[in-house]
């Protein structure tokens, strides 16, 4: 595996979509107070699409710089 970064970058990224749909679909209600309840998964979704999308990012920053190297 010579992209082992790349992959683990999109894994990461799709676990943050995964969080965000389980947020939507499961965990968001309003409480007999009419509080807004929500579990973690808002968090970690938004934290693992951030390291995603950042390791994406570095990943062609250094393809780009070592093909024109």
């Amino acid at each position: 595996m010579k992209n082992k970064f790349l992959l683990f970058s999109i894994l990461i990224f799709i676990i943050g979509i995964i969080f965000l749909i389980l947020e939507n679909t499961f965990y968001q209600y309003l409480d007999e107070n009419n509080v807004l309840q929500e579990s973690l998964f808002l968090p970690f979704g938004i934290i693992f699409l951030f390291i995603g999308l950042l390791g994406f990012i570095f990943f062609i920053a250094r393809y780009l710089f070592f093909k024109i190297k």
